[in-house]
């Protein structure tokens, strides 16, 4: 949900604004530059898909949003995205995935994606690595971090 409303991966990536954050950190900086050389394009990506979470994965993403993300990135997420995400309260993880023996926030955001047999987008590429390892072929969209840069 980061990479749908960060300024980095929302055309921003070449402002002053943002050129000034990631000069913070090497990891800000690295994922400003693969966004340069490769931009995400989740919007063209998603398309016309239907858009479905869990109300876990989106109320932890709210309040992450709340402590570090930026105005733009809240105005993005609450007036473009939010509107879009049929929210599922009640969707039991799916048994593939509970058999992952993941952490609670893992199983519910990727059990639920399991359950109704739709794609997940996601830059956890570790739970996707070892869901294989265990012979669990997660349906995903793999997709780089990014950060959200609070503006």
């Amino acid at each position: 949900m980061c990479a749908l409303v960060s300024e980095v991966s929302n055309g921003a990536v070449i402002s002053a604004e943002v050129t000034e954050w990631a000069s913070r950190t090497p990891q800000w900086a690295e994922c400003v530059q693969a966004e340069l050389a490769s931009p995400l394009n989740l919007k063209g990506k998603i398309g016309n898909r239907k858009l479905c979470a869990s109300s876990g994965s989106i109320a932890r993403f709210e309040k992450t949003l709340a402590q570090v993300g930026g105005p733009k990135e809240r105005e993005r997420w609450f007036s473009e995205w939010r509107p879009q995400i049929e929210v599922h309260s009640d969707c039991p993880c799916s048994e593939r995935v509970a058999k992952l023996k993941l952490s609670p926030a893992q199983a519910d955001a990727f059990g639920v994606g399991d359950e109704l047999e739709m794609t997940t987008m996601t830059a956890n590429s570790r739970v996707v690595r070892a869901a294989e390892a265990k012979g669990v072929r997660l349906e995903v969209e793999l997709h780089r971090p990014v950060w959200l840069a609070g503006l």
